[in-house]
């Protein structure tokens, strides 16, 4: 009879534990970013090595830089398109990147590549065919398509592992785990995350194998609060499969600009001149 009544009480622990954790992730994900935004980014790639604890480049790394603008569209604007435009280096200006997120459960992310030099609009799409991870790198970096496709709550369950600190800031750590309908669709088995009490952004995510072997770490640094809404001002990439590692630096951002629905389409990748008007446009504000 006390066995049963202890796999009960577990069993609820558990419940609860799960249930916090849900909750936890679902802020995480529908945290306060603003209506639009606008942001300067600074990305550098290199090889890595470990020194005396911390990741070191093992050369110069590869310098990028980009204008980012998203906007927040649908009925109930739940659903996101935002766009990424290469300005240097030189070779590669133009490139661009345009991403389409969907509020609505089990739609997948929507992601258009262009290459001016070779006037080629792409889809991208999953490698072998649908119900695949996305493994192709945003601008050769560690980040891959997928890391940054819009994640529905209900792609996940939720485990809630302990309180603690990164820093002086105060973070539940959660795991996440994909459900069987989503697995297909991730390199992930299992996702951990750290995530801020005061601002809900994970300060540091950990992302395993389907054998649990550490593959990315994800770590959100210099936490600021701009025009009332928290943003991390520095995202480090590591892969630790691939011995490489990637910095994006916000050297600007503003939210709740006006943006027009049309600069969302696909045109804006295109249209050299179109987009050269719409950039200067949101430069202004």
């Amino acid at each position: 009879m006390r066995l049963l009544q202890v796999l009960i009480w577990t069993l609820f622990c558990n419940t609860l534990l799960a249930e916090e954790a849900r909750d936890i992730a679902k802020k995480m994900i529908e945290r306060e970013d603003g209506k639009s935004s606008y942001s300067k980014i600074t990305l550098l790639s290199c090889d890595m090595d470990t020194q005396s604890g911390k990741k070191k480049c093992l050369s110069k790394p590869r310098k990028k830089r980009f204008e980012e603008f998203s906007k927040d569209l649908g009925e109930k604007l739940k659903d996101t398109t935002s766009v990424m435009i290469l300005i240097s280096p030189a070779y590669e200006k133009g490139v661009g990147f345009l991403q389409r997120d969907f509020d609505q459960a089990g739609k997948d992310s929507e992601q258009w590549l262009y290459l001016p030099a070779l006037k080629k609009l792409k889809l991208i799409v999953s490698e072998g065919g649908d119900n695949r991870p996305k493994t192709g790198s945003l601008f050769e970096s560690e980040i891959a398509y997928e890391d940054i496709e819009n994640v529905h709550l209900s792609d996940f369950s939720y485990k809630l592992i302990k309180e603690g600190k990164v820093g002086s800031r105060n973070v539940w750590v959660i795991d996440s785990f994909p459900s069987n309908s989503y697995a297909p669709k991730t390199s992930y088995g299992r996702n951990r995350f750290w995530v801020d009490k005061a601002s809900y952004i994970p300060l540091k995510s950990e992302h395993y194998n389907r054998q649990n072997t550490l593959v990315k770490t994800f770590h959100n640094r210099k936490l600021k609060k701009i025009s009332g809404i928290w943003d991390a001002q520095q995202t480090i990439v590591v892969n630790h499969a691939r011995g490489r590692m990637s910095l994006l630096k916000r050297e600007a951002r503003t939210f709740n600009i006006t943006l027009a629905d049309k600069m969302l389409e696909t045109r804006i990748l295109t249209d050299k001149e179109f987009r050269e008007d719409a950039m200067n446009r949101i430069r202004s504000e």
